[in-house]
């Protein structure tokens, strides 16, 4: 028998499993799909993988600013790099990000699998 139930195990959910394991309690994380994922699946067909939610996330919460160093060492997510900017009618216009972007490695749910593990 488990302490708690999380119902749905998308990034919000999987990082409220993790807090209240982290606390001591018996969680068990239960999603409607295959596996973690939400806005954060990765999908697989055949040899390929793709992400098909969210293209990277942000991390703007003082309290989990600190952790992601530790999910970076971890190998569960790491810096996006990739051209940020806007599309006109003369090209693409790069700009600087308005914050660190980051992407769960492999994939975008290589976060949530690290939080549940």
């Amino acid at each position: 028998m488990h302490d708690i139930a999380v119902l749905g195990v998308g990034p919000a959910g999987a990082l409220c499993a993790w807090e209240l394991t982290s606390q001591g309690a018996d969680v068990v994380a239960i999603d409607k799909g295959r596996g973690a994922g939400g806005r954060l699946s990765t999908r697989r067909a055949g040899d390929a993988r793709f992400d098909h939610g969210a293209q990277y996330f942000t991390i703007r919460d003082p309290a989990l600013r600190g952790r992601s160093a530790a999910w970076a060492a971890a190998g569960a997510i790491s810096r996006w790099e990739g051209p940020f900017g806007t599309l006109t009618s003369r090209g693409f216009a790069p700009r600087p990000p308005s914050s660190d972007r980051w992407v769960g490695t492999p994939g975008m749910n290589g976060l949530l699998k690290h939080l549940l593990q």
